[in-house]
């Protein structure tokens, strides 16, 4: 576009005395010498104010350049690639950005159509794109694919924006190392996953063929336990007993997390009386709780259904865990269950289990880890107490896959308070007689 400057004063004057010479009706000859003067002075005063005019035009003139040039400054040094475009699809203008993501000169963009550096499956895709930030007189966003003269090739994000005069542009950034990027971390998270599920099935493999022999062990152990026996030989069958079924304990929660982990974990969906698989499970624990002296208690609030559907296996092992660790970290005092309804609909019900205690608790910077595999409260729980810390991570995801989720509250020396929801459904009896 062609700069128009303003004229100057002496440009100005000529052109005013060629007017005046070769126009003989400026001044009419019935003009007096007073009148003459008169419109000399007026001419004179308005010559002072166009030249006033002009210096300001000119000194606007030179804001412009210097804009001028500051806003092509920034168009070419700024990090992202900008594009002009006319109606036929042709660049018109193109920053330095630009040309570098493309790997050419910056006019060897100019009048060229954007498809020759567009690959083929994103060429029709490019022009939809466009149509559609002038449909919606607004800036549209897309990733595309373009190519270089060299072969090679670019992802961009790229945002389209409409102009006056059918002229659109577009700004582009390369994210080719950002999706090189992504590819990378999402092969490597495919490796890890494959990574882990074979260390699932190594372990549930492993765990399943040492539980065999082990059982037979148990088994002779057992038959040994009633023959005639010394006392000493009596204590040690007793310890072989005792270590063998802690042995298979362990074995079956690195069973059971193996096949967690690996999406393998039977859900056995029945029927089921609530309130009695509360009490043979409290039955299973009193022994324990009364060798130690410590009062086990259940409630289970009037609201809660008697007949429930789900996983009662699965509810079991969750309760006989937590329950099982109060006795085992509650050296004097009471344990408590209580269950409640905490929401219902037409096909379920939500449960809430707490089990309290007045244990020894747990540390306030261990709370948010003790639900990890491995994690036991402080280095010397396993010492004292014995234990994997497999337990509550088992719950934890038991929890889930039953709709759930678990959570403690805890103050070392005061007790913990272990809750957890599980979503269970009415039972098919009842659902029948609904409908």
């Amino acid at each position: 576009m062609t700069k128009r400057r303003p004229v100057s004063p002496d440009d100005m004057r000529r052109r005013a005395e060629e007017l005046f010479r070769t126009s003989e009706s400026l001044i009419p000859e019935t003009t007096t010498p007073e009148e003459t003067r008169h419109l000399l002075h007026e001419l004179r005063v308005h010559q002072i104010q166009l030249e006033m005019q002009n210096e300001e035009l000119r000194s606007i003139q030179d804001e412009l350049d210097v804009s001028q040039a500051r806003y092509f400054d920034l168009y070419d040094l700024a990090p992202i690639g900008y594009l002009t475009f006319g109606e036929p699809g042709l660049i018109r203008e193109a920053n330095l950005a630009a040309a570098n993501m493309f790997g050419v000169a910056r006019d060897k963009l100019i009048k060229q159509p954007i498809k020759r550096f567009l690959c083929k499956d994103d060429q029709d895709f490019f022009y939809q794109h466009r149509q559609q930030a002038f449909t919606s007189s607004g800036p549209q966003v897309a990733e595309m694919l373009f190519k270089r003269p060299d072969g090679s090739s670019f992802r961009a994000h790229v945002q389209a924006t409409p102009a006056a005069g059918g002229e659109f542009w577009i700004a582009l950034i390369d994210i080719s190392e950002r999706k090189r990027a992504e590819d990378e971390l999402l092969q490597a998270k495919a490796a890890a996953e494959t990574a882990n599920i074979a260390k699932s099935q190594f372990l549930s493999i492993m765990s399943h063929e040492i539980r065999t022999p082990m059982n037979g062990i148990l088994g002779m152990v057992q038959l040994l336990r009633h023959t005639k026996l010394t006392p000493e030989q009596r204590e040690f069958t007793e310890i072989a007993m005792d270590s063998g079924s802690k042995l298979v304990a362990l074995l079956n929660d690195i069973l059971d997390l193996a096949k967690i982990e690996a999406g393998a974990i039977e859900m056995v969906i029945a029927d089921f009386d609530l309130p009695l698989m509360i009490a043979e499970t409290n039955s299973i624990l009193l022994c324990q709780s009364r060798e130690k002296e410590v009062r086990l208690t259940s409630a289970i609030d009037a609201e809660v259904p008697t007949v429930v559907r789900g996983d009662a296996g699965r509810l079991r092992q969750i309760l006989t865990n937590l329950v099982g660790n109060a006795v085992k970290f509650t050296p004097q005092g009471s344990i408590t269950l209580q269950i409640q309804k905490e929401s219902e609909d037409a096909l379920s019900t939500t449960l809430r289990f707490a089990v309290s205690d007045s244990g020894i608790g747990i540390a306030s910077d261990k709370l948010e880890h003790i639900f990890e595999p491995f994690t036991q409260a402080n280095g010397t729980t396993t010492r004292t107490y014995g234990g994997s810390g497999l337990g509550l991570s088992i719950c934890k995801r038991l929890a889930a896959l039953m709709g759930g989720a678990i959570g403690v509250e805890s103050a070392e020396g005061k007790g913990s308070t272990f809750c957890f929801t599980v979503v269970v459904g009415k039972p098919v009896g009842e659902l029948c007689t609904q409908y």
